[in-house]
């Protein structure tokens, strides 16, 4: 149980340091290494740190498929800002062939996960796309809800 409740306050601050901006590229590779350590290990947290630090090359070099990686893992376990950030990557063609589609599901779970930005966004999207993909996209953020949910489950 202490290592469990090391982790929240080691992930806790760390996710704090990172939406705070204060980080840059000088992070600390030790730093980078728990996270990353972490992340293998399934935390969600962790995955999603790995993301921000790949996307803004802070401790790493910066690399937007490596981010969209790790994006996705968070955003599979219900992390809100790594939907917003991995409907983000689509929208922009950061690391990922650029992708309306996609870009409205991520955008759509991560406003039902409760992230304020996301409706906007994905209404915004919306308008790019055809009736058709608009509905193939509403498929697609209805199938990830539902595996996001069956991950929160296990």
């Amino acid at each position: 149980m202490k290592v469990l409740q090391f982790r929240g306050v080691v992930l806790g601050l760390s996710l704090l340091v990172l939406q705070a901006g204060v980080v840059n590229a000088e992070i600390d590779s030790n730093f980078v290494a728990s996270q990353r350590k972490l992340a293998e290990q399934g935390l969600a947290k962790a995955q999603y740190n790995l993301g921000v630090m790949y996307d803004k090359g802070r401790g790493v070099p910066q690399d937007y498929k490596a981010a969209v990686e790790w994006f996705r893992k968070a955003a599979e376990q219900g992390i809100a800002s790594a939907q917003f950030n991995l409907g983000n990557m689509y929208n922009n063609g950061r690391g990922v062939p650029q992708d309306y589609a996609n870009a409205y599901a991520w955008y759509s779970v991560a406003s039902v996960s409760g992230d304020e930005d996301s409706t906007a966004q994905r209404d915004l999207v919306a308008e790019k796309l055809s009736r058709e993909d608009l509905s193939k996209a509403q498929a697609e953020a209805a199938r990830l809800h539902a595996l996001i949910e069956k991950n929160k489950g296990e």
